[in-house]
């Protein structure tokens, strides 16, 4: 099993003291509900950071240099999300779990086309074995 993740709901803090051209390191009012791998935009500095760190109640470390040197900036969050992808279990054709279209890559190893468990997997649109026939 696999787990991915992927940018949630946004709140606001601000940065102190702020955070310098070329560094990683930022200084924000609180780290409260800024987990490591969730995201950050800061307010004059260019793409989506990661934050890699926090460390303390103050202080973070971020996945790529800054752009821009910036103090009193907001800061928008997001925590990451994680859904499960690879291996969704085994069991007969009928426990196959319901996915949908962003579901694909998940693997069943059906004992009903196999009694140890023909692997399978969902591409999406239909469950398929490893020739990609439809099964």
């Amino acid at each position: 099993m696999v787990l991915i993740f992927s940018r949630a709901s946004s709140s606001q803090v601000r940065i102190v003291t702020g955070v310098a051209v070329g560094s990683r390191y930022v200084t924000v009012s609180s780290t409260a509900n800024i987990p490591e791998g969730g995201y950050i935009t800061i307010a004059g500095v260019s793409g989506v950071k990661r934050v890699v760190h926090v460390t303390g109640v103050t202080h973070l470390y971020i996945d790529s240099d800054s752009d821009a040197t910036v103090s009193g900036a907001a800061v928008a969050f997001s925590a990451p999300v994680f859904k499960q992808i690879g291996g969704a279990g085994k069991g007969v054709s009928g426990a196959r779990p319901t996915l949908g279209a962003n579901d694909y890559g998940v693997t069943f190893l059906d004992t009903t086309l196999d009694a140890d468990g023909k692997p399978i997997w969902w591409n999406g649109t239909a469950w398929v074995d490893a020739t990609g026939a439809v099964v």
